[in-house]
């Protein structure tokens, strides 16, 4: 193996592009009702979110480039120093040339107003998938590039780059997507950008995601508004599912025990349940409780909510949760979804 081959294959810095127009897409099927102009505010935020993580990997190619450079540098074997200094040479020429090449001004990219009425009217079909889409799309990855070749406006080396980054990000999307939807959802485990997007939009369905998911939207919603999030409290004998924790404007640390109950909506939490979460957040020490669900609570439990507010047990319901997507948006400490792209 050659020292370049030795660079991470996981480090394709125009993979992030690809990802992001896919993006544009899903949400664009996932809000048929966008304008034009929308639809270009959306695809310059995902373009913008795709050049911070470009610049990461760019950071990290150069990190092992700097590495390759100083063994080449060490190496005591038949090359000579001037020999070693023109192959160390070359590598950082490498490297500034992979830069030059995906500097990108995300403003540049350009989506027809033809190419978006097409996306708009295949998203306005309903009796489509978004993987009839994704398949469509790839056909069309054949066709699009092969004709500005036979015209001489793409080199074969960009095509076939273009081509991997493309299917490499449409097997990604495939996977994240295929499931997204009201009769497999519960099926669903992981959560992702994706899944957080469509859920969003479909939050009458929130009874019936699975209940690992549920735990981990909740989650995921905490952390952006600030907390930290530890999995581990019932593993550890806390008796819950979450704890969270979150220093305020003065410095000062308070800790939050989180239950997450994933019921139908034709099922509310009762009484049992609140005592049971009252008993577990003593037990942990916790400074405050909340206990969120996927449905509602009992009239005896609605009855209580003063007393608990005072207890420090604050309830919500599923209609919060709702609210909660509504206004939720990714952030640095986010679990899953920071703003940059997972690739």
């Amino acid at each position: 193996m050659t020292e370049t081959s030795s660079l991470s294959p996981h480090i394709d810095p125009l993979a992030p592009y690809a990802t992001a127009f896919l993006r544009s897409v899903w949400r664009l099927y996932l809000n048929p009702s966008l304008f034009y102009e929308q639809f270009r505010q959306v695809v310059l935020i995902e373009f913008e979110a795709a050049g911070y993580e470009v610049g990461r990997r760019l950071e990290v190619l150069r990190s092992q480039m700097r590495k390759i450079v100083a063994r080449q540098l060490r190496d005591k074997g038949d090359l000579d120093l001037a020999n070693r200094l023109e192959s160390a040479e070359l590598r950082w020429d490498l490297l500034d040339r992979v830069k030059e090449k995906f500097s990108f001004d995300p403003g540049s990219f350009h989506v027809s107003a033809e190419g978006f009425e097409f996306f708009k009217e295949f998203a306005g079909d309903r009796t489509k998938s978004f993987s009839d889409l994704l398949a469509l799309f790839e056909a069309g990855l054949d066709k699009a590039p092969s004709e500005q070749l036979l015209k001489g406006q793409t080199s074969p080396e960009t095509f076939d780059y273009v081509k991997r980054a493309f299917s490499s990000a449409l097997a990604l999307f495939r996977v994240r997507t295929a499931d997204l939807r009201p009769d497999l959802i519960g099926g669903v485990r992981d959560v992702s950008a994706e899944y957080l997007e469509w859920i969003r939009l479909h939050s009458n369905v929130l009874d019936q995601v699975a209940w690992e998911a549920f735990e981990k939207i909740i989650a995921e919603i905490f952390a952006s508004r600030g907390f930290s999030i530890d999995f581990t409290a019932r593993i550890r004998n806390k008796s819950a599912d979450l704890l969270a924790l979150r220093i305020d404007d003065v410095g000062v640390s308070h800790g939050y025990l989180i239950e997450c109950k994933r019921f139908s909506r034709s099922r509310p939490v009762g009484v049992d349940i609140v005592n049971a979460v009252l008993g577990a957040s003593r037990r942990a020490g916790a400074d405050h409780a909340f206990l969120v669900t996927s449905s509602s609570f009992t009239q005896d439990v609605l009855s209580m909510r003063d007393t608990l507010r005072e207890l420090r047990l604050h309830l919500r319901d599923g209609d919060n949760v709702s609210k909660w997507l509504s206004e939720y948006t990714p952030c640095d400490s986010g679990l899953w979804i920071a703003p940059n792209l997972e690739i």
